[in-house]
């Protein structure tokens, strides 16, 4: 896994990572960041391979990098993230690989808007809507079980969301605004956790993605949808329909 933090001025930092080589990588954040990119990494052997110069030298006309010493945790804020990461997880008995890649990208998500961490926060832009649209609120009706204590306080803050912004990619993963006045926290803590996870079956009883929930404080903050697959499609509108249950 490889990972990107971003930065530009006048804009929030954001996190940007892939589970392929570092060309996917830079190629991502180019598509994900719209222009040209500065790429400051350090000298690991990865960096200098004979494929990774050639894809360089190839790409000058929007890629401009600049090489730091083999190790330089001081210059490089990626340094602090992975060592966030290795911290949370480093117990952790996973039963396969995908299980250890759904872990790190849970925890990335969380280190994204985790205040005390790294300050790597994630901006998309877009006003605050007057309403929860439809395929918002029908996920979270999907994945909130009005059988489960938490979801049920969960649930009752659904009322006054509003959306705050929706990731650019498409995936619609969306982040909200809500007047705490207005409602009771649910019993997560203080911190940021992953209140509600389903993961998504397609009707060819595939796995490719999954959907999150986090909370802040007790506060409904983000619905979060997450793809493990290079060949499904995995956005809101699918995971809408998977959802439903079988008519």
């Amino acid at each position: 896994m490889a990972g990107m933090a971003c930065y530009k001025p006048g804009e929030r930092s954001r996190l940007i990572y892939a589970i392929r080589e570092y060309r996917d990588l830079i190629i991502r954040a180019r598509t994900q960041l719209g222009g040209p990119i500065v790429l400051v990494w350090d000298n690991v052997r990865l960096h200098l391979t004979a494929s990774m110069r050639e894809f360089i030298d190839a790409n000058t006309e929007w890629l401009t990098v600049f090489q730091l010493p083999t190790y330089a945790p001081g210059l490089n804020p990626t340094e602090g993230v992975w060592s966030l990461v290795k911290r949370d997880i480093g117990n952790f008995a996973a039963a396969d690989l995908g299980q250890i890649t759904r872990a790190v990208k849970r925890k990335l998500k969380m280190l994204q808007y985790r205040p005390e961490g790294p300050k790597l926060l994630v901006s998309y832009g877009g006003g605050v809507t007057d309403s929860l649209p439809d395929d918002v609120a029908d996920v979270l009706d999907l994945v909130l079980n009005p059988d489960e204590p938490l979801h049920v306080a969960l649930r009752r803050q659904v009322p006054q969301l509003r959306v705050q912004s929706r990731c650019k990619c498409g995936c619609g993963t969306t982040y909200f605004e809500l007047d705490t006045d207005q409602v009771e926290p649910a019993a997560t803590g203080l911190g940021t956790v992953v209140a509600a996870d389903i993961q998504l079956l397609t009707e060819a009883g595939e796995c490719p993605g999954e959907v999150l929930v986090f909370a802040q404080g007790g506060y409904l903050s983000w619905l979060e949808v997450c793809s493990w697959s290079d060949d499904i499609e995995v956005n809101l509108a699918a995971a809408r329909r998977w959802l439903q249950p079988p008519s």
